[in-house]
């Protein structure tokens, strides 16, 4: 396995005679290229999303929401630590703009929420609670 010098690709050597009903077939390489993707970028975005959110308490008795604009980027359930975030202003532009996964988006949307606005978070959703 070799990597390119922007680590970009990764290049696998296939040994001579491995593809199926071929004799005396020659070496083959199949390279596999992935976006690198670039963490502090996606923080500095949600930074910015969540610089200037305002508390609102009284949107829902269980709920903290978090609001800029009057438009709700974030609503944390006070029992059991659910955080419910925006579909169209957060989820959608990761999973556009940086390919990320389902899994990927929770985890860093829960990694940064917990470290900047110090929320003790069980679980995220990519969608607000009715």
């Amino acid at each position: 396995m070799e990597t390119n010098q922007n680590n970009k690709e990764i290049v696998f050597a296939i040994p001579d005679g491995y593809e199926q009903d071929k004799e005396n077939s020659t070496d083959k390489q199949i390279v596999f290229k992935y976006k690198q993707i670039n963490y502090q970028e996606i923080k500095e975005f949600l930074l910015e999303i969540f610089d200037g959110l305002i508390i609102d308490l009284k949107y829902h008795k269980n709920y903290i929401t978090y609001k800029k604009n009057g438009y709700v980027y974030l609503q944390y359930n006070l029992k059991n630590k659910h955080l419910y975030y925006d579909y169209h202003k957060i989820y959608s532009i990761l999973k556009s703009n940086y390919q990320l996964e389902e899994q990927g988006i929770n985890k860093l949307v829960k990694n940064i929420v917990s470290e900047t606005l110090n929320l003790e978070v069980e679980t995220t959703y990519g969608k607000l609670s009715p």
